[in-house]
C-alpha cells in the first residue's frame, strides 16, 4: 500500500534479524576450528550483519521473473543434501535435523512458488517475498554453523571441515557478488549503495543479447554448477569433484555465450571482417 524508503526497510531487517537471534537463532561458534565468539554481543551484532548481508545480497538479484526463487531453490537444494547426509551421519538414530527441516521448507517455498514466477508471471514476489526467502536462507546456514560437527564425517569427503562454511557461500555467491558489485559501483558513483540502476548481472545479460527466459536459464545453470560442486565435496574425493567442476564450468561458458545473440553476431562481424580482409591481401 506504501512504498518504503531505503531505511525504513533495513530498520524492518534488522528488527526481524534481532528477533530471530533473540529467539536463539544465532552464530556461536565458527565451524573452522571451532572457534568461540568471544562475548553475547559479539554473536548477536554478527548474527544480524550475517542476516542483513543475505537478505538483500538475495532482494539485489531479484530483477527478473523467476531469477530470485530459482536461484535460491536451487542452491538449497544442494545446501539440503548436505546438511541431510551430515544429519544422517552425526544422529543415526534421526532422519533429520532443525537445519534439515529449514532448508527443506525453503526449497518447498521456492518449488511451489516457481510456476506463479516465472517469466511470464502471474504472481510477483517483491522486497516482501525476496526479503523473506534471504531470511530463512541466513537461519539455515546459521543453524548448521557450528550445530553440527563436519569432523564427524568419514570416507570420501574431501574437505569437510570447511563445508559449512564454502556451501552456504556458494549457494549465494551469485546474489553476494551481485551485491558487492552494485554496492561498489554506487558508492564509487557517489549514490546511495541502494540507489536502483540497471547494471546488475540479469541486467547485462540482457544487454548481452538473452531473452528474459533464457537470461534467468543462465543464471540457474551457474547457481547449479556452484552449489552443487561445493555440496559434491562432501561425497566424492576433491580430484573428481575439481574435474567434474571443471567440466562443468566449460559447458556453462558454452551455454552462456551459444544463447547470446550478441555475442553470436560480434564474433560473425570479426569473422566476416577478416574474411574480407584475407580476400584483399590475396587479391594483391
Amino acid at each position: 500500500l506504501w512504498e518504503l524508503d531505503w531505511w525504513a526497510k533495513l530498520s524492518g531487517q534488522i528488527l526481524a534479524a534481532g528477533i530471530m537471534a533473540w529467539r536463539g537463532v544465532q552464530l556461536i561458534t565458527f565451524p573452522v576450528g571451532g572457534v568461540t565468539l568471544g562475548s553475547s554481543r559479539l554473536s548477536l551484532f554478527s548474527t544480524i550483519l550475517v542476516v542483513l548481508a543475505v537478505i538483500n545480497a538475495v532482494n539485489f538479484v531479484d530483477g527478473l521473473d523467476g531469477l530470485a526463487a530459482g536461484i535460491i531453490g536451487i542452491g538449497a537444494s544442494a545446501f539440503f543434501l548436505y546438511v541431510y547426509v551430515l544429519t544422517r551421519t552425526t544422529q543415526p538414530a534421526s532422519y533429520t535435523s532443525l537445519a534439515a527441516t529449514v532448508v527443506a521448507a525453503l526449497v518447498g517455498i521456492c518449488v511451489g512458488f516457481l510456476p506463479h514466477n516465472f517469466h511470464p508471471a502471474t504472481i510477483f514476489m517483491g522486497d516482501s517475498g525476496s526479503m523473506q526467502l534471504g531470511l530463512i536462507s541466513a537461519a539455515g546456514t546459521i543453524i548448521v554453523t557450528g550445530q553440527i560437527d563436519p569432523l564427524s564425517v568419514e570416507g570420501t569427503t574431501a574437505v569437510p571441515v570447511f563445508l559449512p562454511v564454502i556451501i552456504p557461500l556458494a549457494v549465494l555467491l551469485l546474489p553476494l557478488t551481485d551485491m558487492m558489485m552494485a554496492i561498489t559501483r554506487r558508492t564509487w558513483a557517489g549514490h546511495s549503495p541502494f540507489h536502483p540502476d540497471r547494471m546488475h548481472m540479469h541486467h547485462r545479460l540482457l544487454a548481452a543479447g538473452h531473452s528474459h527466459r533464457r537470461a534467468v536459464l543462465v543464471m540457474y545453470v551457474w547457481a547449479a554448477l556452484i552449489s552443487f560442486s561445493c555440496a559434491a565435496m562432501a561425497f566424492f574425493p576433491l580430484p573428481a569433484v575439481l574435474v567434474g567442476a571443471v567440466v562443468g564450468v566449460v559447458a556453462a561458458l558454452a551455454i552462456t555465450v551459444d544463447m547470446m545473440p550478441g555475442v553470436r553476431q560480434s564474433w560473425a562481424r570479426r569473422l566476416g571482417a577478416r574474411h574480407v580482409r584475407i580476400r584483399k591481401e590475396t587479391r594483391r
